[in-house]
């Protein structure tokens, strides 16, 4: 008999839904990392979003939990010195999105605490 969740069809509703295998998983992180370094666009922020909408629709709800925190983290670290971005709604989201994040699946460490007021001061 064949099996009726190795089929194209069953592959594809699994992508939709966000479960994909582990090499998968480890071509999405690094086609996501190769579109940000490779970017030479006039808005360096843009690759990171897409990146992030990219890992939002792929991964399963726990590997996302796992690596959207550090991702976002990164994207806020790349970004927090740049001017033109102090007011930019689209990294505002970011550091909401990686706060909301530590508080609800982490325990922010004493030395994040420092980043969580300033992304709610900026709020």
């Amino acid at each position: 008999a064949t099996d009726p969740t190795n089929t194209p069809m069953a592959a594809a509703a699994d992508h939709q839904h966000g479960h994909i295998d582990k090499e998968k998983e480890k071509e999405l992180l690094s086609s996501v990392v190769g579109d940000i370094r490779c970017y030479s666009g006039s808005d360096p922020l843009r690759p990171w979003l897409r990146g992030i909408r990219r890992l939002e629709g792929s991964l399963p709800p726990a590997t996302l939990r796992e690596k959207l925190p550090r991702f976002l983290q990164k994207c806020a670290e790349e970004f927090q010195d740049e001017p033109r971005y102090r007011d930019d709604p689209r990294y505002l989201r970011v550091w909401i999105q990686m706060v909301s994040h530590l508080l609800l699946y982490q325990t922010i460490a004493p030395a994040d605490y420092a980043r969580v007021s300033f992304c709610w001061g900026i709020y």
